[in-house]
C-alpha cells in the first residue's frame, strides 16, 4: 500500500480562534453585502426545505441568487459579477450561454418540445458521443437525465447480466444522491437498498482482502470513479485500475468506469482511453449533454444488447457463465431520455469541444494547479511539487499539508488540512474569494470552462496569495 506525503508542522493550532473570528467577521460582511439573496433565501424557504431544491449549492448562512450569466461571469441578484470557477460542478464546460449552443436550442425548439416518439437528433448525439469514446469500449450506449439515474441503470445491468448481486464500491465514493459512500463508516441514509460491499480506494491488496471474504460467483460488478470528484479530486493509480480490470475478468464480474465527471479529462475515451482500459460499462453525464440534464451509460454490445426487444438480448437463460436467472431483455424508459433540448444542446457541444479545445482547458487545469502546488511550497505549507508529482495521478504521491491541491487536468480540490480536517479555515477561505470576485464550491472543488483565460487564472492565484499573507499567521505556528 503506498504512503502520502505530509509535512510535519502544526496546523491551526493557537491561532484557532483567531480564524473563528475572522469567519464570523466575513459571513457580517457576506450577509450585508447580499441583502437581496437573503430576501430570495427566505422567500424560497416557505416553500423548498432550506430555500432549495438542490442541496450541493445550499451553503450557510444563505447561498448567492445568481440572476443571468454569460461566458466566466456569473450576476447575483444584488448586482455583483464573480469569475466562475466552478463551472456548475463539471457540466458547465462550454462557459455560461455559448451562443452556438444557444442557437442549436432555439432551433430545436422550433420542431416542437418533446414528440413522445424517437427524432433523428438522438441518434446524432449517440453517434458524437460513440465516435469520441470508442476506445474506451463504448459500442452501445443508453440515455438518462442525469449521472445519478446512469450509474443506477449500469449497477442493475450488471445485476441482471451477471444473474449476481454484489457491487464492490470505495470509501468516499459517490455516484449520485442514492449510491454515495462519502462516510467511510456507513451508507449514506438515502442510498438505495442492495447488495453494496465497500472498499479502501486505491489499496489493491484491501481489494484482494475482501474480496477472498465473499463467494467467488456473488460479484456482479465493480463501480470505481477513476478520479473521484464529489469526494475531493482524488485520483486513482492507474496501476490500480489496471488491477480491477483483471480481477473482475478472473472473476467473470463487469467492471463499471464512473467517468460522470471525468469522461472531459481526456479527448479520446477519458480517463478509461488515457489509461488504455476498457471497462465493460461506462457512465457519463454533465457537459455531454450541452449544459442541459443529462446522463448515459453504455459499453460492451453483448451487455447493452439487453435492452433490444428485437433480438431479446444476448444473454441465454442456461449460459452457465452468467447464471440460471439472468434475464433475456430488460426494459429502460424515461419520458425526457430523449428530450429534444438536450439533444440539440448535445449535438452543438459535441461539435464545440473538439480535442484542441478540450487539450487546452486541460493544460490550463494543470496549470493552475503547478502555480498553487509551487505556491504553498514557498510558504513552507507542503513540499515542494516534483515534477513527477505534479503529472502523477496517483493521489498518495501529492503532497498534504494545511492547504493543498488535487487534481487532473481542469478538475481539481483545494484542500484544507492533511485530512480536510480544517473547515473554518476553508470556509475563511470561500468567503475572501467572494469577496475578491470567484465564485467555487465552498468546498474548495474549481473545474475549469473553455471560457476561462490565463489571465483570470493568474488573477486566482493572487488573491490566493494575499489570502496566505494576510492569515500566514494562522496557517503557521
Amino acid at each position: 500500500m503506498t504512503t502520502v506525503t505530509t509535512v510535519a508542522m502544526p496546523l491551526i493550532t493557537k491561532d484557532r480562534p483567531s480564524v473563528q473570528a475572522g469567519l464570523e467577521s466575513a459571513i457580517q460582511r457576506y450577509v450585508a453585502s447580499n441583502p437581496r439573496s437573503a430576501e430570495v433565501y427566505a422567500a424560497a424557504s416557505q416553500h423548498l426545505p432550506a430555500g432549495n431544491t438542490r442541496t450541493t449549492i445550499f451553503t450557510d448562512p444563505f447561498p448567492l441568487a445568481i440572476k443571468s450569466a454569460s461566458g466566466s461571469q456569473i450576476t447575483s441578484v444584488d448586482d455583483r459579477a464573480y469569475t466562475d470557477l466552478l463551472g456548475e460542478y463539471t457540466a458547465g464546460i462550454y462557459g455560461h450561454s455559448h451562443p452556438s449552443i444557444v442557437a442549436a436550442v432555439t432551433e430545436g425548439l422550433r420542431h416542437g418540445i418533446n414528440f413522445g416518439a424517437t427524432s433523428p437528433f438522438e441518434a446524432e448525439l449517440a453517434a458524437l458521443i460513440k465516435q469520441r469514446f470508442a476506445c474506451a469500449g463504448l459500442e452501445l450506449v443508453r440515455f438518462t437525465n442525469s449521472g445519478t439515474e446512469a450509474n443506477l441503470m449500469a449497477v442493475t445491468t450488471a445485476r441482471a447480466f451477471t444473474g449476481r448481486s454484489t457491487i464492490l464500491v470505495f470509501n468516499n465514493g459517490y455516484h449520485g444522491a442514492v449510491q454515495s459512500w462519502r462516510n467511510p463508516s456507513a451508507s449514506a441514509p438515502t442510498n438505495i437498498p442492495g447488495d453494496y460491499i465497500m472498499a479502501p480506494y486505491n489499496d489493491p491488496s484491501a481489494v484482494e482482502s475482501i474480496l477472498a471474504s465473499i463467494p467467488p460467483d456473488s460479484l456482479a460488478g465493480v463501480l470505481v470513479e477513476p478520479m473521484q470528484g464529489a469526494g475531493g479530486s482524488f485520483p486513482a493509480s492507474p496501476d490500480f485500475l489496471r488491477f480491477l480490470r483483471a480481477k473482475t475478468e478472473k472473476l467473470g464480474a463487469l467492471l463499471i468506469f464512473d467517468e460522470v465527471m471525468t469522461s472531459r479529462l481526456h479527448y479520446s475515451g477519458g480517463l478509461s482511453g488515457k489509461y488504455g482500459i476498457r471497462p465493460d460499462l461506462i457512465t457519463m453525464g454533465k457537459y455531454l449533454g450541452g449544459g442541459m440534464s443529462f446522463g448515459l451509460f453504455g459499453g460492451r454490445r453483448d451487455v447493452l444488447s439487453l435492452y433490444n426487444p428485437k433480438c431479446g438480448g444476448h444473454v441465454s437463460a442456461d449460459n452457465h457463465k452468467y447464471g440460471p436467472n439472468a434475464p433475456k431483455t430488460l426494459a429502460h424508459s424515461g419520458t425526457f431520455n430523449n428530450n429534444i433540448v438536450t439533444m440539440c444542446a448535445g449535438i452543438a457541444g459535441a461539435k464545440l469541444l473538439n480535442q484542441q479545445v478540450l487539450d487546452a482547458i486541460n493544460d490550463l487545469g494543470d496549470s493552475l494547479r503547478q502555480s498553487l502546488s509551487t505556491l504553498f511550497a514557498s510558504r513552507g505549507i507542503t513540499q515542494p511539487p516534483s515534477p513527477a508529482g505534479l503529472t502523477d495521478p496517483d493521489i498518495n504521491h501529492v503532497s498534504r499539508g494545511a492547504i493543498w491541491i488535487s487534481g487532473i487536468g481542469s478538475i481539481m480540490t483545494v484542500h484544507f488540512g492533511v485530512n480536510d480536517e480544517l473547515h473554518d479555515l476553508r470556509d475563511l477561505y470561500w468567503f475572501y474569494l467572494l469577496e475578491n470576485g470567484f465564485y467555487i464550491a465552498r468546498r474548495g472543488f474549481i473545474t475549469l470552462a473553455m471560457t476561462s483565460t490565463k489571465k483570470e487564472i493568474d488573477s486566482f492565484v493572487k488573491v490566493t496569495e494575499n489570502f496566505l499573507d494576510e492569515w500566514s499567521h494562522a496557517i503557521q505556528a
